[in-house]
């Protein structure tokens, strides 16, 4: 009984090393994700500053993505999906959490939300997005970040990739002889959060994710009922965008084009064009 409750005591305590896995390496500079990509640096409510990579959209373009990343890495181990993410040719803010990259300080979930609301800020009030012209994505842990923000600030749209419901629902599936619901410490809450939010929302799963089971992403829609839409990806937890890019890329486009189409361009004359 003894060694029982020292080994929940060591996982109680030991939780957050085992979900969020930064890295703070930073030998990869923004360019690497293309042409126009370039630091931006953020500061979180508490004064903690972020380390941010923008990429303008197109001319004319009043679309923009807020980039969400998963546990472990940092953006320099995303490039791949930066550049996938910029050919959409909206402008790309992605950030780096505390504690990941260059990023001060240390992850926490009270933290991540925080500086995903400090991203936002930085789309809306500095460089002039539209609230309803952005989208969110939130991948892997980044979905009940995601979600959280969405249901704050109320986006134009949400993509949540291969995330999962919550955090003690998916500890339960990956520890099924402890009581993980009881000894979780982080609620990061997808589902309770999506229920919060009013846009339109795009769920994208494998069902080969060996990490979250696809019975997460059910879950999920029918969390969002109508307002959902389903895009299948194939290929493991790691792979939601990079293992068949231009399927990932035509799945993600469609929703955003019919969610947020974009706006005609007026000339001098008052004629669309």
């Amino acid at each position: 009984m003894i060694g029982w409750m020292a080994l929940m005591g060591w996982l109680y305590m030991r939780q957050a090393q085992r979900i969020f896995k930064p890295d703070t390496s930073t030998d990869v500079e923004p360019q690497a994700a293309g042409p126009g990509w370039r630091r931006e640096p953020l500061v979180s409510a508490d004064g903690t500053r972020l380390d941010a990579w923008f990429c303008p959209g197109h001319a004319g373009e009043d679309r923009a993505i807020l980039f969400l990343h998963g546990n472990s890495g940092n953006l320099s181990t995303r490039v791949a999906t930066l550049q996938l993410l910029a050919r959409t040719g909206f402008a790309v803010l992605a950030i780096d959490y505390r504690g990941y990259g260059r990023s001060e300080g240390k992850p926490n979930e009270a933290g991540l939300y925080a500086d995903a609301e400090a991203a936002f800020a930085k789309l809306t009030a500095d460089h002039g997005f539209a609230p309803d012209r952005l989208l969110v994505v939130g991948r892997s842990l980044g979905g009940p970040v995601a979600a959280w923000l969405a249901a704050r600030t109320r986006p134009g749209a949400l993509s949540l990739e291969s995330t999962f419901s919550s955090m003690p629902a998916l500890a339960k599936k990956l520890y099924p002889l402890l009581p993980a619901r009881i000894l979780c410490r982080f609620h990061l809450d997808t589902q309770g959060h999506l229920s919060r939010t009013r846009c339109p929302v795009l769920v994208v799963h494998s069902p080969e994710d060996e990490l979250i089971p696809i019975v997460h992403a059910r879950r999920l829609l029918d969390t969002a009922g109508n307002r959902g839409r389903f895009h299948g990806v194939t290929g493991p937890h790691a792979a939601v965008s990079t293992g068949a890019p231009e399927h990932y890329l035509r799945g993600l486009s469609r929703f955003v084009e019919d969610v947020l189409p974009a706006r005609r361009q007026v000339d001098r004359a008052g004629a669309s064009g």
